[in-house]
């Protein structure tokens, strides 16, 4: 093989070498483009009255329905991991001082798991989008208030035989720490 031969052979590697990488980078763009023109909601799921969460399905092969009940199930599982830990935070604030009482961790994971569960069956789709690479994002929402009562019927009647939780409770509900701790 001639040299001229080696050197043409030698710039068609670097290009389709080239070529490869600017493929790739092309592709990198892309998927950092893709939230670059959502909805608000879809990067930061809010919506005053409700605690949010956002979805996605990625299966874009299949049917509509598929994917849509892929978002939702994701979203539902983002919207119960975020109650659950708002949760977490009340219980924590107006059960500090019995968490040591025998049966007490129980009916504190008893009403906890009640609440999540309620929330998300009582749970609606608010927001649906489809991006440009046809992912489709779904926005799940939980009214605040229907929590914020179902956890003052808990307190009622689980911890009726615990009146320093319910105390803790009507305190921190008038220092606004139970609503302060629902909407962040």
């Amino acid at each position: 093989m001639s040299a001229k031969n080696v050197l043409y052979l030698f710039i068609i590697s670097l290009m389709i070498v080239g070529c490869s990488k600017s493929v790739d980078s092309i592709q990198k763009q892309k998927v950092i483009n893709e939230l670059d023109n959502a909805p608000t909601w879809v990067k930061s799921p809010h919506l005053p009255l409700y605690i949010s969460e956002v979805g996605k399905s990625n299966n874009i092969d299949s049917e509509f329905i598929t994917q849509r009940d892929e978002a939702i199930e994701d979203a539902k599982a983002n919207l119960s991991h975020k109650i659950q830990t708002k949760l977490i935070t009340i219980f924590s604030l107006i059960g500090k001082k019995d968490l040591q009482e025998d049966g007490f961790a129980q009916k504190i994971e008893d009403a906890h798991n009640l609440l999540v569960s309620n929330a998300i069956n009582e749970s609606r789709v608010m927001k649906l989008w489809k991006s440009s690479k046809s992912n489709l994002y779904i926005m799940v929402s939980s009214d605040t208030q229907k929590i914020k009562n179902d956890l003052h019927n808990i307190i009622n009647t689980s911890f009726k035989d615990h009146p320093s939780i319910a105390s803790q409770y009507r305190l921190y509900l008038e220092q606004g720490k139970i609503d302060l701790a629902l909407n962040n």
